[in-house]
């Protein structure tokens, strides 16, 4: 069960082109709402076949959370995250979303980082990465998830 905030839920309704408001319309936006809110686990297993087989600087890259340099020559440009499999991307983004809020270890990481001046977007996409890692190595060492206190 989820409480969802009912102006998320209209905003996300509008957002999917849903104009109308109707108890069957509410009821097909909340469905699917939750669905976004709470992919499948089937979502990364499916998507990626090569999880848990590959280390973790291939996965990122595969994922989209691999930082990609713009250099030449002694020109240093910035790192930018880009590419992946979108169905992936959103899933690993939606649970480190909820990790930075509920899960110790990965809270106090992202901390860490905006304590250092980081940005959301940059701390929140090394919490994703940061799972992808934890995930990648329960799949390998065919482990479940072990809650873990800070």
């Amino acid at each position: 069960m989820v409480v969802a905030n009912p102006l998320q839920v209209r905003d996300f309704a509008r957002a999917t082109g849903e104009l109308a408001k109707t108890d069957r319309v509410d009821a097909q936006t909340l469905a699917l709402f939750g669905e976004r809110l709470h992919p499948e686990p089937r979502t990364l297993l499916g998507a990626w076949p090569e999880l848990g087989q590959l280390t973790h600087k291939p996965i990122a890259a595969l994922a989209g959370v691999a930082p990609f340099a713009r250099d030449s020559g002694t020109w240093r440009g910035q790192r930018h995250v880009r590419g992946g499999r979108a169905p992936v991307r959103r899933a690993l983004y939606m649970a480190a979303l909820v990790a930075t809020r509920c899960n110790p270890i990965i809270k106090d990481f992202c901390q860490r980082l905006l304590a250092v001046g980081k940005a959301t977007t940059v701390a929140l996409t090394a919490c994703m990465r940061t799972l992808l890692t934890i995930l990648t190595a329960m799949v390998r060492s065919n482990t479940a998830w072990r809650r873990t206190t800070a």
